[in-house]
């Protein structure tokens, strides 16, 4: 049995935020010589949302999205604690489920074009529930596994999400008809309707014409004489406070259109599940990064340079340098400029650009692919070094705010995490802190020029949740935690963290 000196009393949204502040400053002070980036990664966030979950969806099973996060701890407490299902797209993601212990009916391979080695595995460990859009998918199926069970993915509209799914996958509501009739002439088992409205949704009406449209899905299914029992609303639920709709939005139009298209006393025996990604792990995640490196730029000088070529889409300077200003007169017209300025106004004119140690291919690669806006936050600061060959400009002081971007580790110009934005003067060794890392983050990173990728702690701020923390942890064989750090928050309160092997 794996032993936490942890007593989760911490029950407000105020106290929880200073116990993952505490640690992170912890893991900070810890990380020294390497000063690797850092998850911290909080499993009482995903117990949290679950609750709210069941408590305004209570009859929608959600099915993670395993795509999103495959983070083995909250994958491990998704199956075993919290009894979901699982969204998986492959091989791997249905074998990792079925290792966590995941038996095959809470399964959903919900990949639309399967690979037919992928489908002959499904078969092999009984995952029999799967989706389809089109004819040659459904030639597929009745060759490898004639006996699974399909769920048509219909075509919604998904243009008021961040990322469009139905450029891929879904079949045009005029083609379902005729897609049936295939299925049905076959003899393949379609046993009901699935949809998609978008990764990162932000108009809660598009579940509603959702659910129009998969209503008259399972009506041509009754007119060729299928009876269908399941009905999959997909993903696109927000997993932040600051989305653009919130959940319990969505929750009431979902709960409107049920009563709508979908009455009790009609379809009651239909089974409705989703595919949650996001809304789980977003909010859970926090990652810590350290400033190994620092360029200071006084006024509008080669930085600004830099992201002009970027935004105009020129990559090289031969174009420039063939002009009748090269880049070398353009940055001696701004010294010049620029040491006319008086010593208070050099200061306030100063930027910065900081390097970290984690990039856009890593985990921040969800800037590129999930269209994510990332805000850094100081976490610690690191005094200046005393030398005489270092100039400092600007002031120390916190209150005093500079514009600088960020950028990653790698030899890739494009690999910029911030192009705009305001912080403190920050040396060489500070350390940077972003929140809602937890959605389409690590999941998709890389080590891409031989970069170290994050670690990763976990904490539960999450009240009388003890044992079934344990639960997970000791059957993942995590080592006992690292530290303890204390907090005053209306007496005593110890907030713990793991560290995965």
């Amino acid at each position: 049995m794996v032993s936490r000196n942890v007593v989760d009393t911490v029950d407000t949204m105020e106290a929880r935020e200073v116990t993952k502040r505490e640690i992170m400053e912890s893991i900070a002070e810890q990380a020294f010589p390497d000063n690797d980036p850092m998850y911290l990664i909080d499993v009482g966030e995903v117990i949290r949302k679950h609750r709210v979950w069941k408590e305004l969806l209570p009859k929608v099973e959600p099915f993670y999205a395993m795509k999103c996060n495959p983070d083995p701890v909250i994958m491990k407490m998704l199956a075993s604690s919290l009894n979901t299902g699982f969204d998986c797209a492959s091989r791997e993601e249905m074998q990792l489920a079925i290792e966590l212990g995941v038996s095959p009916d809470r399964i959903i391979y919900a990949n639309p074009c399967k690979a037919p080695s992928h489908l002959r595995y499904a078969k092999s460990v009984g995952v029999d529930l799967m989706t389809f859009d089109n004819e040659d998918e459904l030639c597929k199926i009745k060759q490898v596994y004639p006996n699974a069970r399909l769920v048509l993915r219909v075509l919604t509209d998904d243009s008021y999400s961040v990322c469009r799914l139905g450029v891929k996958f879904g079949a045009d509501p005029r083609r379902v008809f005729c897609l049936l009739q295939t299925a049905k002439e076959m003899d393949l088992d379609v046993v009901g309707i699935s949809f998609h409205v978008g990764s990162g949704c932000y108009n809660s009406d598009a579940f509603l014409d959702a659910l129009r449209v998969a209503r008259a899905g399972f009506d041509a299914g009754a007119e060729m004489g299928f009876n269908f029992t399941l009905l999959d609303i997909g993903g696109g639920f927000p997993g932040t406070d600051d989305a653009v709709i919130s959940f319990a939005e969505i929750c009431s139009v979902l709960t409107d259109g049920f009563a709508r298209y979908f009455p009790q006393e009609k379809f009651a025996h239909v089974r409705i599940i989703a595919e949650p990604g996001r809304y789980y792990v977003a909010a859970s995640h926090s990652l810590a990064v350290n400033v190994f490196a620092r360029r200071q730029i006084q006024g509008d000088s080669d930085s600004d340079l830099r992201l002009e070529r970027e935004d105009s889409g020129v990559s090289g300077s031969s174009d420039i340098e063939s002009g009748p200003n090269t880049a070398n007169d353009t940055w001696h017209a701004d010294r010049s400029d620029d040491e006319n300025l008086t010593q208070s106004q050099a200061e306030l004119a100063v930027k910065f650009m900081y390097y970290v140690n984690d990039s856009t291919y890593a985990s921040f690669n969800s800037i590129i692919n999930d269209h994510a806006i990332v805000v850094p936050q100081v976490l610690k600061k690191a005094e200046e070094p005393k030398s005489k060959h270092l100039s400092v400009l600007g002031s120390a002081d916190d209150e005093q705010l500079y514009a600088c971007s960020v950028w990653g580790p790698t030899c890739d110009g494009l690999d910029c995490i911030n192009k705009e934005a305001t912080l403190p003067r920050l040396a060489v060794g500070s350390w940077l802190r972003f929140d809602e890392m937890g959605a389409y983050t690590c999941a998709a990173s890389s080590r891409f020029n031989g970069f170290q990728l994050a670690g990763k702690r976990y904490i539960n701020t999450e009240v009388n949740t003890d044992a079934l923390v344990d639960e997970v942890l000791t059957g993942l064989g995590l080592t006992p935690m690292e530290y303890v750090c204390d907090i005053l928050t209306e007496g005593k309160v110890q907030a713990g963290a793991a560290l995965c092997n």
